[in-house]
């Protein structure tokens, strides 16, 4: 799509290359991203500046950052985005059957354990193209701000104006070792125990681990990292080959603790830990169709999910 302006054309394929390279502040990762080579991604900046009549980058040595009237293009680069975008979903909309893109931004756990079985609903709309990307809290709602996604399912509070958020559900965390552990005859250990267990962590950028070093702060401590991993998965399998123990949400873990992979043990004197999943918007977009589907199909999956329902927004 082409903006026309008093002198010149906007391209938005320039417009949202902009907005990447804004957002990576890197023209390779932005690059990666669209799918071009790094002189393509290049030449749209080249385009654009030239068509603006102003440079929106200041190039360094270490690196690049936006210019001050590159900061001052940001807002009208993210509207003309959006603008586009409504454009072409109300245009689609007009058809009796749904289609068109949405992207989910969502935790990690979230995009494991609950949106497979949410987005297999949503296969009966052939014509509707779904993308997930994953990453903590705070990422999720920078990039729904950029309009970089549509629909987010998060682990904390958002507190933007623009963005409404309705919790969907809350679950809790378990503390679990290997069935062999010593400590799984046991059942149970103190507070002063855990401190001074081996554990294993994963995501150390997650919401989840943020509450969790938090836990540990409340009794003078930190945790006693042995090892990191990037994904739950793999943590789950080194905890039921060692002795060490890892604080896992329960949804996560259900099915090796029913089937004896691993063992929860109870901590005395630590109340149970519990985080809320809610999705997240633009409250503009509430009733454009694509998104009054995904709205409505999560609340729908929650209310009749075992999962603890929570009503409050």
């Amino acid at each position: 799509m082409i903006i026309k302006g008093m002198d010149d054309h906007l391209d938005l394929k320039n417009v949202q290359t902009f907005v990447l390279i804004a957002r990576e502040l890197s023209f390779a990762k932005a690059a990666q991203i669209l799918h071009l080579s790094q002189p393509s991604v290049t030449a749209r900046m080249q385009a654009l500046e030239t068509e603006l009549g102003k440079s929106l980058f200041i190039r360094q040595h270490r690196g690049i950052q936006l210019s001050k009237e590159g900061e001052a293009f940001m807002p009208f680069a993210l509207q003309m985005l959006e603008v586009e975008k409504a454009a072409e979903e109300r245009l689609k909309s007009l058809n009796d059957e749904l289609q068109g893109k949405i992207v989910i931004g969502a935790t990690a756990s979230c995009s494991v354990y609950i949106l497979p079985e949410i987005l297999s609903k949503l296969l009966q709309y052939p014509k509707v193209e779904f993308q997930v990307v994953t990453g903590n809290t705070l990422y999720i709602t920078e990039m729904l701000l950029q309009n970089q996604v549509d629909f987010g399912m998060v682990s904390s509070e958002v507190k933007k104006k623009q963005i409404k958020q309705v919790n969907l559900c809350v679950h809790d965390f378990d503390l679990v070792c290997s069935p062999l552990n010593p400590l799984a005859a046991k059942g149970i250990v103190s507070m002063e125990d855990l401190i001074h267990l081996p554990l294993i962590t994963y995501e150390q950028n997650s919401d989840a681990w943020k509450k969790i070093k938090k836990l540990y702060a409340e009794h003078d401590s930190a945790p006693k990292v042995v090892m990191e991993l990037n994904q739950i998965e793999a943590a789950k399998e080194m905890v039921n080959i060692s002795s060490c123990v890892c604080i896992f949400p329960n949804i996560s873990v259900r099915r090796e603790l029913s089937e004896g992979r691993l063992v929860k043990l109870k901590v005395n004197e630590l109340e149970v830990i519990k985080q809320y999943s809610s999705m997240i918007y633009m409250e503009k977009k509430e009733y454009y169709p694509l998104m009054e589907l995904m709205i409505n199909t999560f609340l729908d999956y929650f209310i009749s999910e075992p999962l603890e329902f929570v009503t409050t927004g």
